[in-house]
């Protein structure tokens, strides 16, 4: 067969991979991908993604990086930064997963799941501003994003604005009621602003969604003593 004659070729990879797979034999499949993956670059795209999904995360994104670095313009460079950015970002390494980011942006601009990813990590570094940005790039590619709207509300609130926060929060929950955490965030931002009763309204549509969530109780106990110690407008 082709497979016995061109044991390194892309019909092996792509035949004998694929039957060792459907057998369940991933330990297998994963030794052919690494002796293809000496003569076929696009062979590491495969073991990448098949270590990242036995949990071998730092094999994988090695396999992924050198996949990148042989095929930068290939169809699957964009999935391969996506898959190296989430594993970096699942074993905590921000910095990496932005590099990956940028990577994939460079490719594709037009990602909003990566600008808001990259939103996402400038928060945990403390930078509102640059999530701001990141954010509202997004925002451009997916303006009807119940999550981006609420994503840039709290980069807002951040950067200690909360008049903007408050909207873009407004809007979050209007395209999606039932979004909690966008409502919990807009009672915080309603709080700063001195306005309790509006804060005692989020707090209380989160409530009646689930009527055990603690913060809601506490946003909803703290609107309410500010609204009985005159502080509400």
């Amino acid at each position: 067969t082709i497979v016995e004659r061109r044991p390194h070729g892309r019909a092996y990879f792509l035949l004998g991979t694929e039957m060792l797979l459907a057998d369940g034999n991933r330990d297998e499949a994963l030794a052919q991908l690494r002796l293809s993956a000496q003569t076929y670059p696009g062979a590491r795209y495969a073991l990448g993604t098949e270590l990242a999904a036995a949990g071998r995360a730092t094999e994988a994104i090695e396999q992924l990086r050198q996949f990148v670095s042989a095929m930068p313009d290939g169809p699957a460079a964009v999935p391969a930064y996506d898959l190296m950015a989430r594993m970096h970002l699942g074993e905590g390494r921000l910095d990496e997963a932005a590099a990956a980011l940028q990577a994939l942006v460079a490719l594709a601009p037009r990602s909003a799941g990566a600008h808001a990813l990259l939103g996402d990590i400038a928060v945990q570094h403390g930078r509102a501003r640059e999530a701001i940005a990141h954010y509202e790039r997004a925002r451009g590619l997916q303006p009807a994003s119940p999550q981006l709207l609420a994503s840039l509300g709290l980069a807002h609130a951040l950067s200690d604005d909360l008049p903007t926060a408050a909207a873009l929060l407004g809007e979050a929950v209007t395209l999606d009621p039932a979004f909690a955490e966008a409502r919990r965030n807009l009672a915080r931002a309603y709080l700063g602003m001195g306005q309790a009763r509006e804060a005692a309204d989020q707090a209380r549509a989160v409530l009646a969604l689930d009527p055990g969530d603690p913060l809601a109780r506490s946003l909803l106990d703290q609107a309410l003593a500010l609204t009985s110690g005159g502080g509400s407008r």
